[in-house]
């Protein structure tokens, strides 16, 4: 067997765990924490943080949907194991620099090439993680794993409320690096290729239903995260509006977090979401109806029962948009680098939106803009159901 011939037997967990453990550290910091870091240490603005994110989101598209072409071009110099160990390493050379650099320019080279190697990461390692598997294990495999890094971004979100009210903002990222480094040296213990998906066994775990539901599935996973990515610039800014103390902003943002990772647990432990269409009208009522209640709000309260619906809805549509890819795509790097770069679009496009209703309206304007994306999402997200041939009970 050569360097990167797949293996027979899917990836150990323990090692991929342990990775997206460390690494969705970052993933929480530069998608959900970034805008409190550099309004504390660059006195970045609204204007300034949707910019940061828009950018930020451009760079994780490209990234993401050359993931695959990327690898195969590498194959003969580089294996899957290799390009997972190099971005990680890559990450955590990147993140001491804000401190050793003068002045808020650094912090966009700095993101960008973080945003560009998670994007490479990750599709790799979701390959590592559903190659091999099929059906129920499949699923439970994705269930552990959506668990981890849920989690881990959520405790990630929680742990930088005492470094901010600290004022010590600067720390975040530079112990991120440390974290990273230590993710590439477990990425070592991993094989050097995903294992070998086997087509035949795939099928029998399949419906006619799993394509239709994963097109709709890709329409709801970029929509959610342009309302995460709508929100997330501008969350500092909502809650200092409520009066929310700047220790407790980011602990009040990761509720809809904790929503998100107590939805996958459910799911995890149960499978009778899979292949139904009522999941998905589910989720997408709770991730619209949660982001008009946290733009809207009035009081903490408000705001948090908006967060929490919106990570409902929003734990069950990557679950399940995670899941019908890696099904439907066999397991390949192709699969997950489309699914993260759909999550990437969702990531420009939300505060791209933000920032014209923004310029064009202050609040009222941010609404409308993200209202009239979902609008125009509705309709190629319910064709799928509509061009469905199962019979209506």
């Amino acid at each position: 067997m050569t360097a990167t011939t797949p293996s027979t037997r899917p990836t150990s967990m323990a090692a991929l765990l342990a990775i997206t453990a460390l690494a969705s550290f970052g993933t929480g910091v530069v998608w959900n924490g970034l805008a409190f870091v550099t309004r504390e240490n660059y006195g970045f603005g609204e204007v300034e943080n949707l910019l940061l994110a828009v950018f930020n989101g451009a760079v994780y598209v490209a990234a993401a949907f050359a993931s695959g072409p990327l690898t195969r071009r590498l194959a003969s110099r580089l294996s899957p194991r290799g390009v997972v160990v190099s971005t990680l390493a890559i990450q955590a050379a990147c993140c001491p620099l804000p401190m050793m650099l003068e002045g808020a320019w650094s912090i966009w080279p700095v993101t960008a090439v973080l945003s560009a190697a998670s994007a490479l990461l990750w599709p790799l390692v979701e390959s590592f993680l559903a190659a091999g598997r099929h059906g129920r294990a499949m699923r439970r495999a994705i269930g552990w794993w959506n668990l981890v890094w849920m989690t881990a971004v959520t405790v990630a979100m929680l742990s930088m409320g005492p470094l901010l009210a600290a004022g010590r903002a600067e720390w975040i990222l530079a112990l991120l690096g440390v974290m990273l480094m230590v993710a590439a040296l477990i990425a070592l213990l991993l094989p050097p290729a995903p294992a070998h998906h086997d087509e035949e066994a795939s099928r029998g775990h399949l419906t006619d239903e799993y394509p239709r539901l994963l097109a709709s599935s890709r329409v709801l996973l970029p929509l959610g995260y342009v309302l995460v990515g709508a929100i997330s610039p501008l969350m500092p800014y909502l809650l200092a509006d409520l009066d929310a103390s700047l220790g407790a902003q980011a602990p009040i943002t990761s509720l809809w977090l904790f929503a998100r990772v107590a939805t996958v647990l459910l799911l995890w432990r149960t499978h009778f979401w899979h292949g139904r269409w009522s999941t998905l009208l589910l989720a997408g009522l709770l991730m619209v109806g949660g982001f008009g209640g946290m733009v809207l709000a009035n009081s903490l309260l408000a705001i948090e029962v908006g967060l929490v619906a919106f990570g409902i809805g929003q734990g069950i549509v990557y679950y399940a948009a995670l899941y019908y890819a890696m099904a439907v795509g066999r397991g390949g790097v192709d699969a997950g680098g489309t699914h993260e770069g759909l999550i990437g679009l969702g990531y420009g496009v939300g505060p791209g939106a933000a920032l014209l209703g923004l310029l064009a309206g202050g609040g009222p304007g941010i609404v409308a803009a993200v209202w009239a994306i979902v609008a125009i999402a509705v309709v190629p997200a319910a064709l799928p159901r509509f061009a469905s041939r199962r019979p209506r009970a």
